[in-house]
């Protein structure tokens, strides 16, 4: 179980330092800077609490669909999903959310994790936010 924790905190660490420094929104030395202060934060999110697995997403999608549009887990997990795209904006200094709905997030959710279901919400949200900001550094 930690080694699995600590392969999720990795690959959301390294997906983040990758739009770093793929859109080249700051210079190495404070990249490098950046990635440091992650890790810290990361390893402090991850003792308080960590992501919904893609295989809770969907259990808690299917749930939502019988209960008529609303499941309390699910909800928390689109509130969580729409909050980390938030940080990952704010921290950019991509606006890469105008324009975009909530609903298109949750069926990019879907589909990420139909293909990858061993992974968790925040990978998902660390893809969409790589493809929301491909779209908009392409404007």
């Amino acid at each position: 179980m930690r080694w699995g924790l600590a392969k999720s905190v990795c690959g959301r660490l390294n997906g983040i330092f990758d739009i770093i420094l793929k859109w080249k929104i700051v210079d190495m030395k404070l990249s490098i800077l950046i990635f440091m202060l992650l890790v810290v934060i990361e390893a402090n999110a991850v003792t308080l609490g960590s992501a919904s697995s893609c295989e809770e997403w969907f259990k808690g999608r299917w749930m939502e669909k019988q209960n008529g549009g609303t499941y309390a887990p699910v909800d928390a997990d689109k509130y969580w999903l729409t909050q980390y795209l938030s940080g990952i904006a704010s921290s950019s200094g991509i606006d890469f959310m105008f324009r975009s709905d909530a609903e298109s997030f949750y069926r990019f959710v879907d589909t990420y994790c139909k293909q990858h279901p061993q992974d968790n919400l925040s990978d998902a949200g660390g893809a969409l936010a790589s493809e929301l900001i491909d779209k908009k550094m392409k404007k």
